[in-house]
């Protein structure tokens, strides 16, 4: 029996939780969420997910310092992530690659853009070696 990929939201509005849920409800993957920033963190470093979507503007720890550390730990360190935030200017999407991120979605999002993303990354076995 193949097992689900796993998908990590880290986001503080349930708004957006349910919608991420919606946009992958046909999708063969485990969706979990997080609400603030430390506890994702723990979560990605704890559960090691196939792909992390997370907010900017986050509780606890922002989104910034949460790339930061998955991408300064050997454990996280491949795992793609794609931002999704309110915060869509061209700096930050910027700043984001730079950072490491696979991914840059403005909010508000078409679900139909975010799937097409998170099927990209899920379905490519290098993603996170590219």
């Amino acid at each position: 029996m193949l097992k689900n990929k796993v998908v990590l939201v880290i986001d503080d509005v349930e708004s957006v939780l349910q919608l991420i849920r919606a946009a992958l409800i046909d999708h063969p993957v485990d969706v979990l969420t997080a609400g603030d920033g430390r506890s994702g963190l723990t979560l990605a470093q704890e559960l090691t997910p196939d792909l992390v979507l997370l907010d900017l503007a986050l509780p606890v720890l922002d989104g910034w310092d949460v790339l930061t550390a998955l991408r300064s730990d050997p454990a996280t360190a491949g795992v793609p992530v794609v931002i999704i935030t309110a915060h869509g200017d061209s700096d930050s999407a910027s700043r984001a690659r730079d950072l490491g991120a696979e991914g840059f979605i403005s909010k508000p999002f078409r679900p139909a853009e975010l799937r097409r993303i998170i099927e990209r990354i899920l379905d490519e076995p290098t993603a996170a070696a590219s």
